[in-house]
């Protein structure tokens, strides 16, 4: 009986923590893809509250300088918001966001969206 216990343990500890390095060896490797394609890790976002929760709110928060096209810079940002809370919540839920921002300086009329 104390070897199923000892197995079982393994495994409610072990599979959660496969997961989570699984999570940031995607990460990590997406990261090393976007810095090898020209795009380049910014220290904080342009934006303070990109999609709208709060700092609190969002547990990742990652944004890339680069560019759409030469001559139009922009910055790429993705976000994780998780909602799981122990007691209430039956199970956790993570939410992905892909967000875009054009600095003021490119001009976006409908003309660029033919180009």
């Amino acid at each position: 009986m104390g070897i199923f216990f000892a197995v079982l343990a393994a495994i409610l500890v072990g599979f959660p923590l496969f997961l989570w390095w699984c999570n940031r060896r995607v990460a990590t490797d997406f990261e090393a893809w976007l810095t090898g394609h020209g795009w380049a890790l910014r220290p904080q976002c342009p934006v303070p509250t990109p999609f709208g929760f709060s700092d609190q709110a969002i547990g990742s928060l990652a944004c890339f300088n680069g560019e759409l096209r030469p001559g139009m810079p922009m910055t790429l940002i993705f976000g994780v918001r998780s909602t799981w809370q122990p007691g209430i919540d039956p199970q956790p839920i993570a939410t992905s966001y892909l967000g875009m921002y054009f600095p003021p300086a490119v001009k976006l009329d409908d003309s660029w969206l033919g180009q």
